[in-house]
């Protein structure tokens, strides 16, 4: 079957077991896409009132039958799971690196099911397949995890998927870190990694991808690139980056600001705009996804000062939930919060919506200083948010009534909190406001893992967009 390499690998962790089976052609045909099949076998092998943090529960990473191919942006890859945020199915993908080893091992995919007794990570060396003991990775933050594992693999091209210490405690907003500062952020894959007592994956492989008529799919893929490069809003985002959608979004009021109660803050949005991060912090770097002409990721530099690092940059989603969110126009410290959630892996849309919620509630006096453990939160104030991301990253204080996100806070705390805690079936919205794009409103709340903006793209024919696929 072309674009399939024809196997997914089970792995039992509870017996330290691992088997091949082979890729179904039905459901790689009717469910077409690293997503889709991924979903597909969540959905027949997760029982419906199974714990997303029990053994029960599968953690699925899928790759699509153009991925590593030389089709363009062909470098995603999905992790699929029941979510421990919203207690139903939950896809998240990611890009880079690691979905194209993954497939060159020969795997399209990998099904983690049961619990290790003990901390481990999966090694994959084209045909070795290894369950390694992680002991010694517990407690490890993602990036450096990351660089450990592709030494010790002796494979210095190999990549890895990760969780931060988030996920170990099994935080319901963690996510699965991949290509340094990628995530697969949505839903709490990362807690259901943690769950399963894994700390990463390390994936290296050499096998070929076969795609039918290749001259054929060569030709027409060239073309597709040439014809993304001279994109004019895809040049904006080689340009600044998804940062771009700050400087154009605050005029139509896209950017939600201060947990969604300002139409719009265009002094701020500037400042934490793509081209601020461009003539301030942003470094050159080779940071590009596999095989993208776009290339929109960022790699910034804070030479000094309290927030000072080197790293993978913000994107729109992060700039919006920690910054205009929180009233924090400082594009060195929302920079530096971004670089804390890649650290603990977390998810950085709920991360700052939740914290946002926190200080709404505080604000009005539905969290007080005995559940803040003695905590002030202000809008605005961004060693306070820093501090408390801390806290979330290693669920303490706090930090472990926030890193169960927004609506199970709320829950908590009561009050009638919850007017204040804005999601969809417990997954907090995406920096988009519905009030600007009014079908974002219903794509919010029929998306079937919560409110997402990419499951669903009418709002691209309200911005002006030509899509002639649609007939619009």
């Amino acid at each position: 079957m072309f674009g399939y390499m024809g196997k997914i690998l089970y792995v039992n962790l509870t017996d330290g077991t691992v088997t091949n089976k082979e890729i179904d052609q039905k459901i790689a045909q009717d469910y077409i896409g690293g997503g889709g099949y991924a979903s597909k076998i969540v959905y027949d092998e997760v029982p419906a009132k199974a714990d997303a943090l029990g053994p029960d529960n599968r953690l699925v990473f899928m790759t699509g039958p153009v991925t590593g191919t030389r089709f363009p942006t062909s470098g995603r890859f999905a992790v699929a799971a029941k979510s421990p945020l919203t207690g139903i199915l939950v896809t998240a993908t990611s890009s880079g690196f690691f979905g194209v080893e993954l497939k060159k091992t020969g795997h399209d995919g990998i099904v983690f099911h049961g619990k290790s007794e003990k901390p481990v990570y999966l090694q994959i060396i084209d045909d070795k397949i290894e369950i390694k003991d992680a002991a010694d990775l517990w407690g490890i933050d993602s990036f450096a995890v990351q660089e450990m594992l592709i030494e010790k693999s002796g494979e210095k091209k190999a990549r890895v998927a990760c969780i931060g210490t988030a996920g170990e405690e099994m935080a319901p907003i963690a996510c699965v870190m991949n290509d340094e500062g990628r995530a697969a952020g949505r839903g709490g894959v990362g807690a259901v990694m943690g769950s399963k007592n894994l700390k990463a994956i390390v994936v290296k492989g050499s096998n070929k991808i076969n795609v039918a008529a290749p001259d054929f799919f060569n030709a027409m893929a060239k073309e597709i690139s040439t014809g993304i490069s001279g994109d004019v809003f895809a040049q904006f985002f080689s340009k600044w980056g998804t940062g771009m959608a700050m400087d154009m979004g605050w005029a139509s009021g896209d950017v939600p600001v201060k947990n969604w109660q300002v139409g719009d803050w265009e002094e701020g949005c500037k400042k934490l705009g793509g081209e601020e991060l461009r003539k301030t912090i942003l470094k050159p770097h080779s940071a590009a996804c596999h095989n993208c002409p776009i290339r929109c990721a960022r790699w910034v530099e804070v030479p000094e000062g309290k927030y000072s690092f080197e790293g993978p940059g913000p994107e729109y989603e992060t700039l919006g939930a920690c910054g205009s969110m929180l009233l924090i126009d400082d594009i060195n410290a929302v920079s530096w919060i971004g670089h804390l959630c890649n650290m603990y892996g977390m998810d950085t849309i709920s991360t700052g919506a939740t914290i946002a919620w926190a200080i709404e509630a505080y604000e009005k006096g539905h969290l007080t200083n005995e559940d803040t453990g003695g905590i002030e939160l202000k809008w605005g104030d961004a060693d306070t948010v820093i501090k408390v991301v801390e806290l979330m990253g290693k669920k303490e204080g706090l930090g472990a009534l926030l890193a169960q996100g927004s609506k199970k806070a709320a829950e908590i705390i009561g009050k009638g909190s919850g007017e204040y805690a804005i999601h969809v079936k417990g997954l907090e919205a995406p920096m988009h406001d519905p009030r600007a794009f009014h079908s974002l409103a219903v794509n919010y709340a029929t998306g079937p893992r919560g409110a997402c903006h990419v499951q669903g793209g009418s709002y691209f024919a309200e911005m002006g967009m030509i899509l002639t696929e649609a007939g619009i």
